[in-house]
């Protein structure tokens, strides 16, 4: 990520559009770094250096490995963001991070008796923050608007949907693990409002 942005040309680059890609990652983190410190699980993660860095380095894979779904959405992190200096994919891109990071977070927070009780909620979550982005692909196509026209209210549009539904989708994965069913059954109770975004 940084290597790519640190290889495009000072001359070539659109640099609003590149502090934004440098920041929100960093921005992801450390608000991920306070989740875990503060709201996961007291017992093993809050205040245990060793789990809190083992989250935070699954949270940084989830972040970046993400990004590199983006361009099946029809944005691409790298040619469009990066590369061709397009700001409303820099933008996408961007509200893309911070809304994974969300839903990763959220799925941190209470406690929870394994590591999957956090991976496998965060992985449902933000497989679903995902699929509305397919959806939202399907019904208008906002990839040609942000990738071939550069409209930055496009991609502004994008960005806000997917920061509000990983939002809400990582608040619906938030609190104590009891069970799978319980897990999921809350998930889908609270969780279900991301949806009416879609139309926005």
């Amino acid at each position: 990520w940084y290597w790519t942005l640190l290889r495009v040309s000072p001359l070539n680059a659109h640099s609003k559009s590149q502090v934004l890609l440098i920041l929100a990652p960093l921005a992801s983190l450390v608000l991920l770094m306070t989740v875990l410190q503060s709201l996961a699980d007291p017992v093993y993660v809050a205040g245990h250096l060793d789990y809190t860095l083992l989250f935070l380095a699954g949270g940084a894979c989830w972040i970046f490995g993400a990004s590199e779904i983006f361009s099946l959405m029809g944005v691409s992190t790298r040619d469009d963001a990066m590369r061709r200096r397009n700001p409303a994919a820099a933008i996408a891109v961007s509200g893309g991070v911070v809304g994974v990071a969300l839903a990763y977070a959220g799925s941190n927070i209470g406690n929870g008796p394994t590591v999957w009780t956090t991976l496998a909620p965060a992985f449902v979550a933000a497989a679903v923050l995902l699929t509305f982005w397919f959806i939202i692909e399907l019904l208008g196509g906002a990839f040609e608007a942000i990738t071939l026209d550069h409209d930055v209210a496009a991609g502004i549009r994008l960005a806000g949907f997917l920061v509000s539904a990983g939002a809400i989708l990582g608040r619906a994965m938030a609190g104590d693990w009891f069970d799978w069913a319980g897990t999921f059954t809350e998930f889908v109770k609270l969780g279900w409002p991301a949806a009416l975004l879609i139309p926005a």
